[in-house]
């Protein structure tokens, strides 16, 4: 089976858009695991919203300075984290995205390790080729969090030289 030309350039588009936002997300999740808070600042527009619900505690945010405050209050030298994505197909003219997170935080200036998953739903303005991100909400899905007791011993870590 031939496809027409038609169809050709809507699956082209479509990869074309999948990849706009696999990139910003991309670097939004590498800014946030590495607390790379100033690269992160470029990634999103001065207006940004977030929205989360994470058991009992709701997020509403509607700045870029709120987004990076909280980026900042919740990574930073002590901690580390993972996370694993995957990208629902945009429409013609939106980029979204639905990303699904599963997280280690090892938190040790608030002496707390935490995992658990969520659902990340974002938004992109599309302007010359480049997404960025516009609107973010997730949803815990799950959560544990324990006190740690005592540092752990650790070899190596990204963050202790270069995040926030």
């Amino acid at each position: 089976m031939t496809a027409s030309s038609d169809e050709i350039c809507c699956r082209t588009r479509m990869l074309r858009d999948i990849e706009a936002i696999e990139r910003p997300k991309h670097s939004v999740v590498h800014s946030v695991a590495t607390a790379t808070i100033r690269r992160l600042s470029q990634l999103a527009i001065e207006n940004v919203t977030t929205g989360g619900v994470a058991g009992v505690d709701r997020t509403e945010l509607d700045s870029r300075k709120q987004f990076l405050a909280m980026v900042t209050d919740s990574v930073d030298a002590g901690s580390a984290s993972r996370h694993h994505r995957g990208l629902e197909v945009p429409n013609d003219t939106e980029a979204t995205g639905t990303w699904y997170l599963h997280g280690f935080i090892l938190n040790l200036r608030k002496m707390l390790q935490a995992q658990g998953t969520a659902l990340y739903r974002n938004q992109y303005v599309k302007s010359n080729g480049c997404c960025k991100l516009q609107h973010q909400s997730f949803e815990r899905v799950s959560e544990i969090v324990n006190p740690i007791p005592e540092r752990p011993n650790r070899q190596a870590h990204c963050l202790a030289t270069h995040g926030c």
